[in-house]
């Protein structure tokens, strides 16, 4: 436990695109959410069947959008509460669409918009963490989309997980990386 296998940054954490705002996923998040911890395998496969259970009150949990729930300020700013709390909103930055989704509601990202969350003591995950993301990628390009990004551009200083390459499923650490060729279809 002396060396973090997460560095730390002071960067917000991102929803559809990379650190500088860029490398955009196109498509439909339906929720997404941060673990400060990782998941047992059983956990992760709840997850998948949407049984959750007690992980939606497990104490690692530290974000969960559901995007079921948008304000609008009077500058037209658009925010998406944390189902936690009030505390971590996902501010929208550039064109986000609120759409149906099963069970609920989705944000749509066609390339011009992303979710900012500032950055917060809670999102500084140091040692293990699970990112979770219900998507429907659209047709990417080439490079992909970041799906949840806490890095800096062309490091491995926090931790992210996008399409890339070939709608592959990555995450990256400072300590690796993980891919799955999960054959990620569009619109699917």
């Amino acid at each position: 436990d002396l060396f973090p296998i997460i560095s730390t940054n002071e960067l917000p954490l991102r929803i559809g695109a990379d650190g500088n705002g860029e490398n955009r996923f196109v498509g439909e998040i339906g929720r997404a959410r941060v673990y400060n911890r990782a998941l047992k395998a059983e956990e992760a496969a709840a997850l998948a069947r949407k049984q959750p259970g007690a992980l939606e009150r497990d104490p690692a949990l530290v974000a969960d959008w559901k995007f079921d729930n948008a304000k609008q300020d009077n500058q037209k700013n658009t925010t998406f509460a944390n189902a936690l709390g009030d505390f971590l909103p996902a501010r929208a930055m550039g064109e986000v669409a609120v759409v149906d989704w099963p069970g609920g509601k989705a944000v749509r990202l066609e390339g011009k918009g992303f979710l900012e969350v500032a950055n917060d003591p809670r999102l500084q995950i140091q040692k293990n963490c699970t990112l979770e993301a219900w998507i429907k990628p659209g047709k990417l390009p080439a490079n992909g989309g970041r799906i949840l990004d806490k890095c800096r551009v062309g490091t491995a200083n926090g931790y992210m997980i996008d399409l890339f390459p070939g709608n592959a499923l990555r995450l990256i650490v400072e300590w690796g990386s993980l891919q799955a060729n999960t054959g990620t279809a569009a619109d699917q």
